[in-house]
């Protein structure tokens, strides 16, 4: 644990297979945080500098695809949500209910792949 982070709570028998700084996109604002890839979950928990802001989780049973954004001219994608940041850093967690979380993270294509890899293992 760092001065900025905190530790997930973890639910019995789960276990951290990957995390990474991360900055959660919301409406008008971003949470910095760490995701972290258990598993039985994705979690994003905010810094402990954002004590406003509560741990999100969603179950990997909910997420049907984790995909990487493209510049504009390379995909239909057309948002352009200034606190998404750079496209080359996002990366989009489908859920089951069709809608769509945002994520920013510098290591962007090793975190498509740690959780690619794991959403197809976890299945």
């Amino acid at each position: 644990m760092s001065w900025s982070g905190s530790d997930p709570h973890l639910e019995p028998g789960e276990r951290v297979v990957w995390q990474d700084s991360a900055k959660l996109a919301l409406p008008r604002t971003t949470v910095r945080g760490t995701l972290y890839l258990t598993s039985s979950r994705l979690l994003h928990v905010p810094s402990r500098l954002r004590r406003d802001q509560q741990p999100r989780a969603w179950r990997l049973e909910d997420i049907t695809s984790v995909y990487g954004v493209q510049p504009r001219d390379r995909t239909i994608y057309r948002e352009t949500r200034p606190e998404g940041g750079s496209l080359s850093r996002r990366v989009r967690v489908r859920l089951r209910d069709g809608s769509v979380v945002l994520f920013n993270l510098k290591r962007r294509d090793e975190a498509l792949d740690v959780l690619q890899r794991h959403l197809v293992r976890s299945r």
